[in-house]
């Protein structure tokens, strides 16, 4: 019983074996026959295959849609971006330097500029360029000299320098000794013993000498009429050489 029993069950061993090498045989036929490859037998292996071919087809759609990314198409939308340089708003060619006018610097001087063309073709903005010329003096500034006076000794002048950046004319800031310019020949002329024969002069004044300005001659007269004669009487004559 017991050699019997062993042998009965090992006979669907046998027969499954042999069943299996049934179908391995047929599916080796099959692949022969559609050219297939020997891994699609196994279920295994038909999983794996079939694994492969989604995971195959997967990549190779998405591999197609990064494709389309890069289509010709798309790059030609891309690389269809006009050229400023080549559109009618083109202002320059890309490099060119231009002259741009001036602008103000220093002291009221003036300052040359140039501007470049961008790569845009369109001019940028105008920067310095050059020296700062024509300027004039400081707004504010002063200057101070001596000059003589016609009687002898100095005075002193000063300028200033406007916001325009121009000198004003000197003005004086000490007086000369004008004495030596004007004498006073009648304090009022019509009280004198020659008022028929100079009607119309009050006060007379005579220059002395010609290193006298007019301006100077005329007040040296002022200062001695209100000296000698207590003021000017109508009307004033003043006589030069």
């Amino acid at each position: 019983m017991v050699t019997r029993r062993r042998g009965w069950l090992r006979w669907p061993g046998l027969v499954r074996l042999g069943v299996a090498s049934a179908l391995v045989g047929s599916a080796l036929a099959c692949n022969a026959l559609l050219d297939n490859e020997p891994r699609v037998v196994a279920p295994s292996g038909a999983e794996g295959g079939e694994a492969g071919t989604d995971a195959g087809g997967s990549a190779g759609s998405h591999g197609g849609a990064a494709g389309d990314a890069g289509s010709p198409s798309q790059g030609g939308e891309s690389g269809s971006t006009p050229d400023p340089c080549g559109l009618p708003t083109a202002e320059c060619s890309d490099g060119d330097m231009d002259d741009a006018g001036s602008v103000s610097c220093g002291h009221c001087g003036s300052q040359p500029t140039r501007r470049l063309c961008t790569e845009a073709c369109v001019w940028g903005d105008a920067v310095p360029s050059g020296d700062c010329t024509n300027e004039g003096c400081s707004p504010g500034d002063t200057e101070a000299q001596t000059v003589s006076c016609a009687c002898g000794g100095t005075k002193q002048q000063t300028k200033l320098c406007s916001d325009a950046c121009g000198w004003g004319a000197w003005m004086d800031t000490t007086a000369c000794d004008l004495s030596c310019c004007t004498t006073v020949v009648y304090c009022n002329t019509q009280e004198s013993t020659v008022a028929s024969a100079f009607p119309g002069r009050g006060t007379w004044c005579r220059e002395m000498t010609s290193a006298c300005s007019e301006a100077e001659v005329y007040a040296d007269c002022l200062a001695a009429a209100d000296s000698v004669c207590g003021g000017i009487q109508p009307s004033l004559w003043l006589e030069y050489h």
